[in-house]
């Protein structure tokens, strides 16, 4: 909950120390450095900020691809504020846009720009969000989706144009408890009196989540055409989240074709969420689900020859043996947003 007198401060007017530190073939670098003055920490009875402002320097790696329709970002910072949110504000340009739309675990979950009022709640509603991969607004016609390595909390809000905020930092000294109520994040100021006659509230110290020191983010800004799905978008959100891993071996003979995957699920929007090796027994599972509101025909395409197939659960437990196509490849209607699990055992000679 903010302090009731509050200060929102912003790099808007502030200029960077900017240049080019990377210009080649395969990627191009913009760095940029600004110092953020903060107050230092909330005041003693918690209701402003303190006078007293830190510096915290913060330098911003901007870094994009031939034929990679992405904005890479990394920003680093260190922190020396206490008690204070750090957020990245996207302005969208988009005046029609009513919903956002947050990636989840096996769904891409649809919000309304505008929340509930929540009249008659005990608790107000909260404007911020989670996500998973990557959040996204558009109005049909273009839009714009951000995509993140671990930052779960995202805010969408309407200021004529719909404007996407991406936390970075919740640096948090003590949280606030009720014991016959329970954790109180947004409790109307009208309601706290009548609460804490009854049961007195507890602050409860947390230092070391007020992150101080060094920290390093990673987010991608992904402009396009049409929505998150009929775009493509989302599998850059995903090529971003889960990057290309290169391994160089020595010279050697080989069987191998020049270009080949050892596992395929096709078409694109099932997306694979797992290839290991099977807990109890020597096959290789394959986790996928479909990230559309449609049945998807698909199929998933082993390079080497299979001795069975099976629709698994998500145990690994067989459910039923499919049958194969060429020896090699498995045809599955998939369900809308149905998580389906292959298990596929290779042949002793492959």
């Amino acid at each position: 909950m903010p302090p009731i007198r509050d200060r929102v401060l912003t790099t808007e007017d502030t200029r960077a120390r900017t240049r080019l530190i990377e210009k080649g073939p395969v990627r191009a670098t913009i760095r940029a450095e600004v110092n953020l003055t903060l107050p230092r920490a909330l005041s003693e009875d918690r209701e402003e900020r303190a006078p007293e402002p830190v510096s915290c320097p913060l330098t911003l790696l901007a870094s994009i691809y031939p034929r990679i329709p992405r904005v890479d970002l990394r920003v680093a910072i260190e922190n020396r504020a206490k008690d204070h949110r750090l957020r990245v504000i996207f302005p969208t340009g988009l005046e029609d846009a009513d919903h956002a739309y947050a990636h989840d675990r096996f769904y891409v979950m649809k919000r309304p720009i505008n929340p509930p009022k929540g009249e008659g709640w005990i608790e107000r509603p909260s404007a911020t969000y989670p996500q998973r991969f990557f959040v996204d607004v558009n109005d049909g016609v273009v839009g714009l989706m951000v995509a993140n390595k671990g930052l779960p909390e995202y805010e969408v809000r309407r200021d004529g144009e719909a404007v996407l905020m991406l936390t970075l930092m919740r640096c948090v000294g003590w949280l606030f408890r009720i014991e016959t109520v329970g954790p109180v994040i947004r409790l109307p100021p009208e309601l706290l009196p009548r609460i804490e006659a009854v049961a007195p509230p507890v602050v409860i110290p947390t230092p070391e989540a007020r992150y101080q020191g060094r920290h390093v983010f990673e987010y991608s800004i992904i402009p396009h055409e049409g929505n998150w799905l009929t775009s493509g978008a989302y599998k850059e959100a995903y090529g971003f989240n889960v990057p290309l891993l290169a391994h160089e071996t020595a010279v050697h003979e080989g069987n191998l074709p020049a270009a080949a995957s050892f596992v395929r699920v096709k078409p694109d929007t099932l997306i694979v969420t797992a290839v290991k090796r099977a807990e109890t027994e020597d096959a290789l599972v394959v986790r996928f689900y479909n990230v559309t509101g449609k049945t998807v025909q698909g199929e998933t395409e082993a390079l080497k020859p299979l001795e069975g197939a099976w629709i698994a659960d998500l145990d690994e437990q067989a459910i039923r043996r499919v049958t194969l196509k060429n020896g090699r490849i498995v045809a599955h209607d998939v369900a809308p947003h149905r998580i389906m699990t292959l298990k596929l055992k290779l042949k002793n000679n492959s």
